[in-house]
Formats: C-alpha cells, sequence, structure tokens
C-alpha cells in the first residue's frame, strides 16, 4: 500500500478524530521539535547552502575544547536512494538509512554522523574530500534500494572519503523478509573494511531472522512518522507500530516505535488522565521492547527519558541511559537525551555541557543539541560560549523560537532587556514571544506592557505550560506566585521542571525553602 493510500485508510478509521485535532503542544520541547522539522523539511531543496551550515559548524566544534580526537574513524550514511520509480516508496529507503545509521552506532571506535546531518546531504556525490576535511571525515556510505513485489535489491558501497577510492561495494538480491539480514551485512563490511571490532551477531537476539515484509514496512512507516515530532505524526507511528505488533508480537522494534510515539502523543494532549495513559502506555511498551531483544538502545533511551520526566526516578533513569550509551556509543541523539534530560535535572552541568558537546561534534547539524547545549552554557556562566551555540542553532535553523528565546535569557542576564526585546520580537506569535516580552518589559521598566504580556501568557498557556509563567514570577521577584505557578507544573509533571535545578530565571527565588522543598519532592539533592 502507497504512504498517501494508507494515511486515508488511517484518516478514515477511528483515529481520524485524533489525526484532525489541533492544539497547542503540551511542552516547549514539543514546541520546538514541530518547528525545527518544519524548517529541516523546507531547507531539503537548499542543500548547497546547508553544507556550508555544516562545514561552519565543525569549524567553530573544532576550536572549542574537548572535541573528537582526530584521525578516529569516522563515517556519514548519506540517505539511500529509491530506485522503485515510486516516491511514496522514500520512506522504505529513509528507514534502511537510519537503520544502518543505529547499526554503525554500535560499532566501538567507530564516529557516526547523526542523522539530522546525514540527510541534510541528501543527494550529495561526487568528490567527498572537502567534505571529509571539514566533517573529519574518513569515509561514506551510500547506495540504493529497490522494492518490486517480493523482491529487493539494495546496492550499497563505502568510499574512502579523503582519496575517493572504493573500499568495497556490493549488490545484495533478495526477498523482501531478509532485509535484517542485509542490514547485518552492510554494518559487518563496514567494520571489516574499516578494521573495526565486528559488530555481534544481528542486532540483538535474532533480529537478522527473516522478518514478514508488511510487519518491517509498518514499522519502517512508524519511524518515519516519527519524524515531524508533531501530534498527527506520533498518532500515526503508533497506529503503525501496533499494526506491526498485531502481526508479529515478537518484533521488538515495534514496541520501541510504540513506545516513542505514546511518549510523544501523552506531550500534546491536555487531559491530565489522558497524558497519565500514554506515558504508562510508552513505559511498557518500552520495558516489552527491551524484554524481547536487550539490544535495543532507543528503546533502553525511550524509557530512560520518560523515567526522568514523568516519574523522577533518576536512578533507573541513568541505569537506562548508560545501558543505552553502552549499546550505541555513537548515537548522537542518545547522548543529547542523556545531557539534557538526566544530567541537566540533576545539577551537574559540566558533565551535560560536555554530553551536549559531543552531541554536536556527532550530529552537527543538530538545533536540539545546540539550543540543549546554549542553554547550559548560559546557565553555567559560560554566556558568550553559550550565545555561540545559539546562534549555531538559530543559523541552521531561522525560523527556531528556542534558540531565540534563549538568546534573550543570555541578554537579560547581561542586563541589556533592549536586546533581550529584540531577540523576543522575532519569535512567532505564541509562547516564547509573550514570555520574552513579560522578562524584558519588566526589567525596562515599561509596567503596562510587562502586565498585558504577562495576562496574555497566562490567559493563552495556563496550560499546558505552568512552568513558564512561574519563571516569569520568578524573575520578577514575586515568590508567592513563582511557587504557585510551580505546583501547578508538578501536578501537570510539565517537563519544564527539569530545569528547575539550574534555570538562570529562577535565581531570585532559589534561597527560598520552598525551592529545597519543591526539589525534595522531584528526587533531586536541592545542594
Amino acid at each position: 500500500m502507497a504512504l498517501s493510500e494508507w494515511i486515508d485508510e488511517l484518516r478514515r478509521g477511528g483515529l481520524a478524530w485524533l489525526l484532525d485535532r489541533r492544539r497547542k503542544p503540551a511542552s516547549p520541547g514539543a514546541y520546538l521539535a514541530r518547528r525545527q522539522r518544519r524548517r529541516l523539511l523546507a531547507l531539503g531543496g537548499v542543500a548547497a547552502a546547508l553544507v556550508l551550515v555544516i562545514l561552519g559548524t565543525v569549524q567553530y566544534a573544532r576550536r572549542r575544547p574537548g572535541n573528537a580526537a582526530s584521525g578516529v574513524p569516522s563515517i556519514v550514511v548519506l540517505p539511500f536512494v529509491n530506485l522503485s520509480g515510486d516516491p511514496d516508496q522514500d520512506y522504505f529507503a529513509d528507514g534502511l538509512t537510519e537503520e544502518i545509521q543505529g547499526a554503525l552506532a554500535q560499532i566501538p571506535g567507530l564516529r557516526v554522523i547523526g542523522r539530522t546531518t546525514s540527510f541534510a546531504l541528501r543527494g550529495r556525490t561526487g568528490d567527498f574530500r572537502e567534505l571529509a576535511r571539514q566533517l573529519g571525515l574518513t569515509s561514506v556510505l551510500e547506495g540504493s534500494v529497490r522494492r518490486s513485489g517480493s523482491r529487493l535489491r539494495v546496492s550499497a558501497q563505502i568510499v574512502d572519503a579523503r582519496e575517493g577510492f572504493q573500499l568495497w561495494s556490493q549488490t545484495f538480491d533478495r526477498e523482501a523478509g531478509d532485509v535484517l539480514a542485509v542490514q547485518d551485512e552492510i554494518g559487518r563490511a563496514v567494520a571489516s573494511a574499516l578494521e573495526l571490532k565486528l559488530l555481534p551477531p544481528g542486532r540483538g537476539s535474532g533480529s537478522a531472522r527473516p522478518v514478514d515484509p508488511e510487519v518491517y514496512n509498518q514499522y519502517l512507516l512508524a519511524r518515519r512518522f516519527l519524524a515531524p515530532s508533531d501530534l498527527d505524526g506520533f498518532v500515526r507511528a503508533a497506529a503503525a507500530s501496533e499494526k506491526a505488533i498485531s502481526l508479529a508480537p515478537g518484533f521488538a522494534p515495534a514496541w520501541a516505535t510504540l513506545a516513542a510515539a505514546s511518549a510523544g502523543i501523552s506531550d500534546y494532549v491536555e487531559a491530565p488522565d489522558e497524558i497519565e495513559s500514554n506515558r504508562k502506555r510508552a513505559i511498557s511498551a518500552a520495558a516489552r521492547a527491551i524484554e524481547l531483544d536487550p539490544r535495543l538502545a532507543e528503546a533502553y533511551a525511550t524509557r530512560a527519558q520518560l523515567l526522568a520526566q514523568a516519574t523522577w526516578d533518576w536512578e533507573a533513569a541513568g541505569e537506562d541511559f548508560d545501558r543505552a550509551h553502552a549499546l550505541a556509543p555513537g548515537d548522537a541523539d542518545i547522548l543529547r537525551k542523556e545531557g539534557a534530560w538526566l544530567l541537566a535535572p540533576q545539577g551537574r552541568l559540566s558533565e551535560a555541557i560536555q554530553l551536549l558537546r559531543r552531541a554536536t561534534e556527532l550530529d552537527p547539524l543538530s538545533v536540539s543539541a545546540w539550543n540543549s547545549l546554549g542553554l547550559l552554557q548560559v546557565a553555567a556562566g559560560q554566556g558568550d560560549e553559550g550565545e555561540l551555540s545559539l546562534r549555531r542553532a538559530a543559523e541552521i535553523d531561522p525560523e527556531n523560537d528556542y534558540a531565540r528565546q534563549g538568546l534573550g535569557v543570555r541578554q537579560l542576564l547581561s542586563g541589556r532587556p533592549e536586546a533581550a526585546l529584540a531577540e523576543t520580537n522575532r519569535c512567532s506569535p505564541g509562547l516564547w514571544r509573550l514570555r520574552g516580552a513579560a522578562l524584558a518589559e519588566h526589567d525596562l521598566g515599561h509596567v503596562r506592557e510587562a502586565r498585558t504580556a504577562l495576562e496574555e501568557l497566562t490567559a493563552q498557556f495556563a496550560f499546558p505550560s505552568p512552568y513558564q509563567i512561574a519563571e516569569v514570577h520568578a524573575w520578577r521577584g514575586d515568590a508567592d506566585q513563582a511557587f504557585a505557578w510551580l505546583e501547578k507544573a508538578m501536578v501537570a509533571r510539565d517537563p519544564g521542571l527539569l530545569l528547575l535545578a539550574w534555570d538562570p530565571l529562577l535565581a531570585r527565588i532559589r534561597g527560598d525553602s520552598r525551592m529545597a522543598a519543591m526539589q525534595r519532592r522531584m528526587n533531586l539533592n536541592p545542594g
């Protein structure tokens, strides 16, 4: 079934009511992810400009201390070309690319360029030497995939990026059900060609066995629908995952995508019981994926993020992140999540910054990684570096409101409210513009404007963003109102609470005994 036909079928079914809901995202992270994805999709038609951004980003990263060591074997997996003659089959080629990336990230000693940067290089061919020099690449993996009926043809080659010669190439003509075995063979070929430790057989227990083509098809659809990071995508990803599971209950990757989709839905729905039920389903699905395949790094990472965000079980979340990192040491997204969702909330800013720097080196176009790094650097007193990181995020994605609001905070902390307001006014109308205006207008002494912005922020975002309202009251020195809104955030388990230990906007209430009590409720050491 073509992708467009599958979506039409889904809309005709019982999930149409949820597909057509247009709610405000229930957290700043969800809001950012939606806008980031839309911008990156728009940038797909200007690959040359993106390459310039990549090169500039890597040059900046390499000027900083703690960057990746030179000489480490490294590879970028270019998006596989869909030769099926049907654009609706692009998701299959993209899914194959991501699966191979995930497998390579498990090879010790191999630096794998992350997904965002890899997919920005779609269509890149020919001489890779300049790109290799700037990205520190030693090799490139490229290929194509053609599906015809029950047959599958995958062609792949590894090119020495510095010299341009071919290290390995092979074409696989197989039944569609053998796709996991083909992925495994390509991963082993990369390890062998680069003289690295070979992968263990399969991604996990029996994962390279033949799989029903329709099961794998639904799984890749779920992966595709997860990419936009919006409510529609999460709902469709959940439906595709459930269909795969109904056909093959023992297929662990589908449980992992169900976990990710359910977690995403919980970030958008508004009713507390819907939030809780989706979080529980996500944790349960991740646990099932791990039970079926203990080597599935993404399942550990998803569960770890939920344990941190929803249950504040830092020890269990840490164990899951440790396991995910051990299984996929080269996965930039796992590094980002561990830094932003586990270490930073516990006040371990220097460790978090180190991981996030590594994430930006592996995936130079990851707006999320640059945003998180920049905000933590600002909070840690590294204002100049933090500003550079946030401006890098804004350069990659000019519509990135999260970077703009971070730059606004940087200007506030530096005593430049006019500049903060200018950054705020570059945000799209909504959460960040209103919060930024309420903060900056207060510091400018514009009482009426500051009050109006706060009133509008409260009217529009009491749910789903009570934490941001608390930030404004805290910055104004209104401790009672700040803690009243923080209490609302506690009840809603607002993800913004994970900033509690380090948020510079809370500095004026940090010495209040209520802050220490709130941190203890979150199982955090108030220090």
